[in-house]
């Protein structure tokens, strides 16, 4: 989602530069109530009173397979019911997010309203990054549950295919930032672009 905002804020902001850095929900919240970023862009918000969670982002959580014949067939089918998606996930090796990422919470949070619990779900691999998992979908290792954004790019260039889940499964992005820090203005500039996209 951040991607996709930074080409028309930047050509609005020329002389903007931004320096960003990758890891999961958790260890940018972490990093940026130890004051080394002023900004991080997350998808969970925790409860912390020297934090400022604002919501910028909104997406829903998709589930991805390979494109094998069953697969397909199922998706010629129609949507997912509940008693599918839950067979789906207990008969297939399942690919999960690391401990602390928002997309892992929210994962589980799916899984959680479908009715199932955790141990239930046979766990392939718990990875760090989307692109990992949609890599080890494409390859048949297992199966997925990732935003709809990540999902619809994976399908795009890797051929994987996605379910919508018949769950509530929307989740929001924030940006969280030092309630007590002055932000620079180029900084208050993209937080106010993100908000005004957003609403």
């Amino acid at each position: 989602l951040l991607p996709r905002a930074l080409p028309d804020f930047l050509a609005k902001e020329p002389d903007t530069h931004f320096v960003i850095t990758q890891a999961d929900s958790s260890a940018v919240i972490d990093d940026v109530r130890s004051g080394i970023y002023d900004l991080g862009y997350v998808g969970m918000q925790i409860d912390d009173t020297d934090l400022v969670f604002t919501p910028v982002a909104q997406d829903r959580m998709v589930l991805m397979t390979p494109s094998t014949p069953a697969f397909n067939e199922l998706q010629q089918e129609g949507p997912l019911t509940v008693e599918a998606a839950k067979k789906l996930l207990r008969t297939n090796r399942f690919i999960m997010r690391e401990e602390g990422s928002g997309s892992g919470l929210s994962a589980l949070a799916c899984i959680e309203a479908l009715g199932l619990r955790r141990d239930e779900i046979s766990v392939a691999a718990t990875v760090s990054a989307q692109e990992s998992i949609n890599n080890m979908v494409m390859t048949g290792v297992g199966v997925a549950i990732a935003s709809n954004l990540a999902a619809e790019e994976a399908h795009a260039t890797k051929g994987i295919l996605v379910f919508d889940l018949p769950v509530e499964s929307s989740r929001t992005f924030y940006l969280v930032s030092r309630k007590y820090a002055k932000l620079a203005p180029a900084a208050e500039t993209f937080v106010r672009y993100l908000v005004d996209r957003f609403e």
